[in-house]
């Protein structure tokens, strides 16, 4: 078992709490009320609703049409999520090192799915996939759900 498999659950938290503080409104915003939902039934337009507001975004991922794909954008967010974050100096030495632990699993990922792909089409579909996922909140959100893939058993 990898150092990072050991890990990786005691630092989710904090990763999740840093992705957040990340991609979140500016603090001038105010938090909604929380409603009941006790007695509210929920319907499909009401799910797929929820689906594009979560958190970690899975859909992005499960929309991808290959382990190359998803391992493109997983890349791709955490290197947009782990220069954010280190821009703002939101990032400690232990939490750098974990975050470069969980990119380098998704570079590996990313090369063992590649297949014959040349370094030309490589980069040529990481242009494509940043172009289509400009947004810094969206990058912080796919981060998200890259991370929660982790944790869910094999």
């Amino acid at each position: 078992m990898t150092r990072l498999a050991r890990t990786f659950p005691q630092r989710l938290p904090v990763l999740t709490a840093l992705l957040l503080a990340a991609s979140c409104a500016p603090e001038t915003a105010t938090a909604p009320q929380a409603a009941s939902v006790d007695t509210v039934e929920f319907d499909a337009d009401d799910r797929r609703a929820a689906q594009a507001l979560s958190i970690g975004n899975q859909a992005a991922l499960t929309g991808a049409a290959t382990a190359y794909d998803r391992a493109l954008l997983c890349s791709i967010a955490l290197d947009s999520l782990t220069e954010q974050l280190q821009e703002r100096g939101a990032l400690t030495a232990e939490q750098q090192r974990a975050f470069g632990e969980v990119r380098r699993l998704y570079e590996r990922r990313l090369d063992q799915s590649a297949g014959s792909k040349t370094a030309e089409e490589r980069s040529r579909d990481r242009e494509q996939a940043e172009e289509a996922n400009p947004e810094p909140s969206t990058r912080a959100q796919i981060a998200i759900g890259c991370l929660r893939q982790l944790q869910q058993p094999s």
